[in-house]
């Protein structure tokens, strides 16, 4: 399986960042085709995992993806059929985006419910600095496509990605952390953040966006970001050959976790 949002490069960077050593049982909501799942399994093989989805679809279509034993179970995220406290790791990718304020906080909560104590909940969502689809135009060059995409998308929040930390403060989790992974962009201090992706999008490409920043961040060497930008570039051409939407690779990704606290007495 090929993930557009995910590099193998981050697997080690997301299972110490995650702490997966001693995560036995993993919840996946919202597992989709099972990229995310997929993800999970490798970086904790050890583990039983469980994909959710309400697409009966996807579900069938994720038992073929993926090459190794799972439990497939159709039901809303938002009432999740399990016991609580009977998953070491509760989490979903680029499902928070895709839900209202009221719901996301509902999800967040049963996630919340099926966790261990002293477990945690987790998630992966992509973040852009606004709600239109703008920004994948000047790659495609077609704004009536870029329009529809826009419709697509509309109920789509690509700005939540900073933000699920408050969601999961509100959800009663403690010791709630936040990392970014696009590689480049996670090295970067939060102030670069805007510029580089408006370099990037609007055609500059990842090479000239990391000279918009330069010198590198304190402590950080140069050569292995050049080295991941010029993949990008070279990821970015090949896609635009092949006319096949290639934002996807500009968009960083904020991985959230949060820990369930002992019950207050």
């Amino acid at each position: 399986m090929k993930d557009a949002l995910w590099n193998p490069i981050y697997d080690s960077t997301a299972k110490h960042f995650l702490g997966l050593a001693n995560t036995n049982t993993i919840l996946d909501l919202g597992c989709g085709i099972g990229m995310w799942t997929w993800t999970l399994k490798r970086l904790r093989k050890k583990a039983k995992i469980v994909g959710l989805d309400s697409d009966a679809s996807a579900l069938a279509q994720a038992a073929k993806n993926l090459g190794f034993e799972l439990e497939l179970v159709r039901a809303d995220a938002s009432f999740l059929p399990f016991r609580k406290g009977c998953f070491d790791l509760a989490t979903c990718r680029r499902l928070l985006i895709n839900l209202g304020p009221r719901k996301r906080r509902k999800v967040v909560k049963e996630m919340t419910r099926v966790t261990k104590v002293g477990g945690l909940v987790a998630s992966a969502e992509p973040s852009l600095q606004t709600n239109r689809a703008n920004h994948f135009s000047t790659i495609r060059g077609n704004l009536r496509f870029s329009r529809r995409l826009e419709i697509a998308i509309s109920g789509t929040d690509f700005t939540l990605g900073p933000k699920v930390a408050y969601l999961f403060i509100r959800a009663g989790l403690r010791n709630v952390d936040v990392f970014a992974y696009l590689w480049v962009t996670s090295y970067l201090p939060p102030r670069y953040h805007n510029l580089w992706l408006s370099t990037v999008v609007h055609g500059g490409g990842f090479v000239h966006a990391l000279s918009t920043v330069r010198p590198p961040p304190q402590g950080k060497k140069w050569e292995p970001l050049l080295r991941e930008a010029k993949r990008l570039d070279r990821e970015v051409r090949s896609q635009r050959k092949r006319k096949v939407l290639a934002s996807v690779t500009a968009i960083p990704v904020f991985l959230t976790k949060g820990m369930k606290p002992l019950p207050l007495s």
